[in-house]
């Protein structure tokens, strides 16, 4: 198993969320693992519904804590070792106009493809929805995320229509 190329083993590598798993490994495997629990980066996805129907605001947060970056800055952090363990999706009613269309062309045709590549196989999905008026919003990212990704688990709070 260790005549496999370094780059497979880094890629593997990179997917696995369980680093007491990663501490075990020997060989490329483990060379590969100690890489990237040293210089791992992992970040929760924050995208959040705003009242301007043409914005929904995406921040990435260092995990366990840190200054939350814009979309413009997490992409300058290019590199294997940066990846996203979580995805919450934030949908406040109180904070939305329920008469006021959502759109999703922007979210779902730019940013999020752009995103998924960061996404660890097996990472977690939450969203909270509260009562939401824009089910066909919702519905489509939900449904964009839970068939582009592969999630250990997934968590939906409050989920419904008014």
């Amino acid at each position: 198993m260790d005549r496999v190329p370094y780059v497979f083993c880094d890629h593997v590598v990179t997917n696995l969320n369980n680093a007491c798993f990663m501490k075990t490994l020997r060989g490329q495997w483990g060379t590969a693992a100690e890489e990237h629990i040293k210089r791992r980066g992992d970040f929760i996805l924050f995208v959040i519904a705003t009242n301007d129907r043409n914005n929904w605001i995406v921040k990435f947060v260092p995990y366990p804590g840190g200054w939350a970056l814009s979309f413009k800055a997490f992409r300058k952090l290019r590199g294997s070792h940066i990846r996203i363990t979580k995805v919450l999706i934030v949908y406040r009613p109180d904070k939305i106009d329920p008469t006021v269309p959502v759109a999703l062309d922007r979210l779902v045709s730019k940013l999020l493809p752009a995103i998924r590549p960061y996404i660890a196989f097996h990472s977690l999905f939450e969203f909270q929805a509260g009562k939401c008026p824009h089910s066909e919003a919702v519905n489509a990212i939900l449904n964009y995320f839970t068939t582009t990704c592969h999630f250990q688990g997934i968590t939906v709070e409050h989920y419904g229509t008014q």
